[in-house]
């Protein structure tokens, strides 16, 4: 280290700003309150499944309506005994947006279950979870209220939350830098581990892999965000579509693909502060698009 300090390559080490610390403890509570959420959303999808499957299918699961019904009135037969106050309770917390017909579906299949009736203990354990789920919820929206307005201020943040939604573009401006610190989408891509190097071993004989040495959050969320997109970018799933067949059905190859294409769009939409273009990313000639 003295070394490189005396060649000249070393730099300054400086106190972060007020307000990349405070997006810092934003994105930190975020992060926080998600993966409370998870587990609790995990251990009251077994709970359902085993007491109130058809729930399931009827409301999407960790809703605000489907958490207060469960947490204020009980399970399928504290439901069906007392359809009126569910009712109100779905209503009020849907806020009236909740549609008449699954809302008789719910009451209607709170009395025809299948599910196995639960003892008292574990109806008080399914009340207890979903308030506490509940809660989480309302802290995690409070935090991402939080993390928007921070955003805002952020002009490399802005750029690419209307691509990859507001956590994203905080967790890679937090966790990697922002890109007018890299003057490169090769700098960029090194700095989220997402650069590629050769690995040679008994098993593996000169293929490329991930560096990974950057921060995993940030590649988490990258991960999810590409999800999204194959969803509803058509060329980034026909890219997608294309990549999987050449790279013989191994879909976890190809999302890192389009990992890399995307962290370069951003880092040049960011940069450039032009609008995120997938066109630009891939030869739109050779894609297979219907």
């Amino acid at each position: 280290m003295a070394q490189l300090h005396q060649d000249g390559v070393s730099q300054r080490w400086s106190m972060p700003s007020e307000q990349e610390r405070t997006l810092s403890c934003a994105v930190a509570m975020m992060d926080l309150y998600k993966g409370e959420r998870q587990r609790e959303i995990n251990r009251l999808e077994a709970m359902l499944t085993r007491h109130w499957p058809e729930l399931l299918e009827l409301m999407e699961l960790g809703t605000a309506t489907q958490l207060a019904l469960l947490s204020e009135v009980g399970g399928a037969a504290q439901v069906a005994h007392e359809a009126a106050r569910a009712l109100q309770v779905m209503a009020r917390m849907s806020r009236g947006k909740l549609k008449p017909e699954v809302a008789q579906a719910v009451l209607a299949s709170a009395r025809s279950t299948v599910g196995i009736a639960p003892i008292a203990a574990e109806l008080e354990m399914l009340r207890a979870l979903a308030a506490k789920a509940l809660t989480t919820l309302a802290s995690l929206q409070r935090a991402m209220r939080k993390l928007r307005a921070l955003s805002k201020r952020d002009v490399q943040a802005c750029a690419m939350a209307t691509t990859v939604g507001v956590a994203t573009a905080a967790v890679l401006v937090n966790d990697i830098g922002s890109p007018e610190q890299f003057p490169s989408a090769r700098a960029y891509l090194k700095a989220a581990g997402l650069n590629l190097r050769e690995k040679s071993s008994g098993k593996y004989r000169g293929q490329l892999k991930l560096t990974k040495r950057g921060p995993s959050r940030a590649r988490r969320y990258l991960w999810l965000a590409v999800l999204r997109l194959l969803q509803s970018d058509p060329l980034v799933r026909a890219y997608y579509v294309q990549k999987v067949a050449r790279n013989g059905g191994r879909k976890s190859k190809a999302v890192v693909a389009v990992m890399r294409k995307l962290a370069k769009g951003l880092h040049a939409s960011a940069r450039s502060g032009m609008p995120f273009d997938s066109s630009r990313l891939f030869d739109v000639s050779r894609l297979a698009l219907s």
